[in-house]
């Protein structure tokens, strides 16, 4: 069967308590007392609100919205985080998130122990983690520490660990909060070659970023998020234009950033001007040295020194 994902009149509403709000009090005592004695308000905030669409096997969605608009929200919904609180969702094919790789560790465990915790987490079952455990190792580069407890690892270990089990099986619909963009030089660039494959190697992929150029590069549709309604669907470019359109740059912002480019520019060209005179000098000083070298004397070739000795049974 084909993958697809549906949402019909889709929502989520979550409850929350707030504190009532009071008039401001003269005293600091009064004001203390007012806020551990006054009993919280259970409200409602709308998270989602009627979501209708349908995305078929085959396209690459891009969630495009400020934040707070419902993108990450929307996404654990598709990834099966949250349940609905009304509507209907209907996912069909296998669901890979890569939302947050930390997700789901044990501080106190092992890292070969928390592959087992995280990968059964995901559903993937005893077999196939059995036989993920050396490539995961491999990947993330933790092979010699495998069994240190997961607390005295580095964030950027924790990380690598996260990502390569998250990323080990491939899956029909693909769930991105973002691109992976941080750690060591060597491992960005492995992550990018397997998410670039993952991402390939799916049905549907559904992406969150405020990176407008990956998400031309990478997407062919768009989906417009505002206060958790769909405002918009359809071509990316389309979908990026009126993102635009309908929160424009002000000029105090245009301003702002070009002259922090300025600035930028202009750092550069005073460290420029300052190291160029210094490399110089440094060069010159060095061919100064060379120069400055006695050259060393060439041995002569063991042919000459026979040729003027004198030979055997002659005189002078």
């Amino acid at each position: 069967m084909p993958a697809s994902i549906t949402a019909k009149d889709l929502s989520l509403v979550v409850p929350y308590y707030a504190q009532p709000e009071e008039a401001p009090s003269s005293s600091w005592m009064s004001t203390l007392f007012g806020a551990a004695t006054a009993v919280p308000k259970r409200r409602f905030a709308t998270l989602l609100d009627g979501l209708d669409f349908t995305i078929a096997e085959g396209e690459r969605v891009a969630l495009i919205g400020r934040n707070g608009a419902g993108k990450s929200t929307l996404l654990r919904t598709l990834a099966g985080a949250f349940q609905p609180s009304g509507g209907r969702m209907e996912v069909v094919g296998s669901r890979q998130a890569l939302l947050s790789v930390g997700l789901g560790f044990n501080k106190e465990a092992t890292v070969q122990e928390n592959i087992y915790l995280r990968a059964s987490a995901m559903n993937i079952p005893a077999g196939d983690i059995r036989d993920m455990i050396e490539p995961v190792l491999e990947f993330s580069g933790l092979r010699d520490i495998a069994n240190r407890r997961l607390l005295t690892l580095s964030s950027g270990q924790k990380m690598r660990l996260g990502f390569a089990i998250s990323t080990m099986i491939q899956h029909d619909i693909m769930l991105l909060d973002e691109w992976l963009g941080t750690g060591d030089a060597q491992f960005v660039r492995r992550a990018r070659d397997r998410m670039l494959d993952r991402v390939n190697g799916s049905k549907i992929v559904v992406i969150a970023s405020h990176k407008h150029s990956l998400l031309k590069s990478l997407c062919t549709r768009g989906l417009l998020l505002d206060e958790g309604r769909l405002v918009f669907d359809g071509g990316v470019a389309e979908a990026l234009a009126e993102y635009e359109r309908l929160y424009p740059v002000d000029d105090r912002t245009k301003a702002a950033r070009a002259r922090k480019r300025k600035a930028a520019k202009a750092i550069e060209r005073k460290v420029a001007k300052k190291l160029t005179p210094r490399i110089r000098k440094q060069v010159e000083a060095e061919l100064r040295g060379q120069e400055a070298r006695p050259k060393k004397r060439t041995k002569a070739a063991p042919e000459t020194v026979a040729r003027n000795e004198p030979r055997t049974g002659e005189h002078r």
